[in-house]
């Protein structure tokens, strides 16, 4: 089955036990709150870290989607309910 085998493939977890790869996720996270001290810097900062880094860990490049997507969403959000 086919679907069977993607399916399992697109639930997998990707993990990093290099602390310099968690390290570039954790910033491209809490990059996401600089916006509270620098307006738009919360914006470009997630995705500038997120694509300079992208290549170097399939970590980092899961983690920069996740933080790009939630700062996509909250600005969707916003911009409906404001």
């Amino acid at each position: 089955d086919m679907e069977c085998q993607t399916r399992v493939d697109q639930n997998r977890v990707i993990v990093s036990t290099d602390p310099q790869v968690n390290r570039w996720a954790k910033w491209i996270h809490w990059s996401l709150y600089a916006a509270y001290f620098i307006p738009f810097i919360g914006l470009a900062a997630p995705i500038t870290l997120w694509r300079m880094k992208r290549k170097q860990s399939e970590f980092i490049e899961e983690q920069g989607k996740i933080a790009v997507n939630w700062m996509m969403n909250l600005l969707l959000y916003v911009g409906m309910f404001v």
